[in-house]
């Protein structure tokens, strides 16, 4: 009987090892000779045990370099990684500085999901145009059939009353969204502009508006010629006041200004839309926080510069961070006073600005990646100006944290 119970605990602490050892191993990576496995961490989609990042550059003095990679974390666990760069031939701190910086995941907008449950049903642009006066439907969602609705201007004069489309922007049409109430939401359109009040523009904000969102839609120029904006606020000159605007998750490209925000009171929240091939793609930029997006593509033929965003003197309540500014484009100042944009990702070419602007980069500091994540960087090496030129041999190596 001892014998049988030495024996039934030899093999229970063999199944815990063995429990253990299948643990590390797929916490880690792969084990020579008896089994590949799932490994704990991707490095631009291959194993990081052996795959480090190596680069072979030749360098003068002053010269910088940038590289783009990605993680992937394979676990089911948040797992957190170490980043060790060696040099050959060897250099000290003085002769190289070498930073990594953030690239901004989730800059982009997110896909679009159609309601589960609404109010009102309407198909025909009749019944949306009586849907958004209608005093009765304040406080209801109008759910709009898939369809070509452009043939007149949705104008909204209801507060309290959220637009959405029941199949997204890809299957809904609108042709000029003019909202003039409160607690308004217009989700999931694909919008062109038309003549509201003198401007062509896909989406007017009447001047003083609180608790208003435009999400999830696609805002372009379709057939329509000459100057057009993606979305318009309030009136030229200033005079304008809003309260909780937020223009979050939409696709804005194809127009003279993506978004035009104009002199006003408050602040007007711009965040997680991808703004490209526009001619600016936030122009008249005051009053506003423009975070979490991507920016690429857009160029103005009139100052030649690839602007992303366009500030003058009236620029007030500023804030540009945490976006990411593709290729060439840029943040402009066309006055005489300062503006900052720090903490965003200028892409590998460097930090594109015009005017009088302050901007960095974000300096990576999160290396925990959550189960399935995927996590962009940018590894920036720059030689010191009197470093010898040579060619050098750079290698970083991911490796879990202790």
């Amino acid at each position: 009987m001892q014998r049988k119970k030495m024996l039934i605990a030899v093999l229970a602490i063999a199944l815990l090892v063995g429990v253990v050892s299948a643990a590390t191993i797929q916490y880690f990576g792969q084990i020579q000779m008896t089994a590949n496995v799932r490994q704990a961490i991707l490095l631009d989609g291959q194993d990081y045990t052996t795959m480090p990042i190596k680069e072979t550059i030749d360098a003068a003095g002053g010269e910088h370099f940038c590289g783009c990679h990605w993680l992937q974390s394979q676990t089911s666990v948040p797992v957190t990684v170490l980043f060790e760069t060696t040099y050959s031939p060897s250099l000290t701190d003085a002769e190289i500085t070498t930073e990594i910086y953030e690239i901004f995941d989730d800059a982009y907008p997110k896909s679009y999901v159609k309601p589960t449950s609404y109010d009102v049903y309407v198909n025909t642009l009749a019944e949306l145009q009586s849907a958004v006066k209608n005093s009765a439907n304040s406080g209801k969602t109008i759910a709009v059939e898939s369809g070509d609705y452009t043939g007149g201007i949705i104008e909204i004069t209801v507060s309290n009353i959220k637009l959405v489309s029941l199949y997204g922007p890809d299957a809904t049409l609108l042709k000029g969204v003019w909202i003039k109430a409160d607690e308004v939401t217009v989700m999931g359109f694909k919008i062109m502009p038309t003549a509201i009040l003198g401007e062509t523009t896909c989406v007017y904000l009447a001047p003083t508006l609180s608790n208003v969102e435009i999400s999830y839609n696609e805002l372009y120029r379709g057939d329509v010629v000459g100057h057009a904006v993606g979305v318009l606020l309030g009136l030229y000159g200033g005079g304008a006041s809003y309260t909780n605007i937020r223009i979050v998750h939409n696709k804005i490209h194809g127009l003279t200004t993506g978004i035009y925000t104009n002199s006003h009171a408050g602040t007007v929240d711009i965040n997680h839309n991808e703004i490209y091939s526009n001619e600016a793609g936030v122009g008249g930029a005051t009053g506003a926080t423009i975070e979490y997006n991507t920016f690429h593509d857009n160029y103005n033929s009139w100052s030649h510069w690839n602007e992303a965003i366009g500030v003058d003197d009236t620029a007030t309540s500023l804030t540009i961070q945490y976006n990411n500014f593709l290729g060439d484009d840029s943040v402009a100042m066309y006055g005489t006073g300062w503006i900052g944009a720090h903490n965003n990702w200028w892409d590998c070419d460097g930090i594109d600005t015009h005017g009088n602007v302050v901007a960095s980069y974000l300096v990576k500091s999160d290396f925990t990646l959550q189960p399935g994540e995927t996590d962009w960087f940018a590894i920036y090496y720059k030689f010191a100006e009197d470093i010898y030129p040579y060619t050098y041999t750079i290698t970083t190596t991911v490796k879990p944290s202790p």
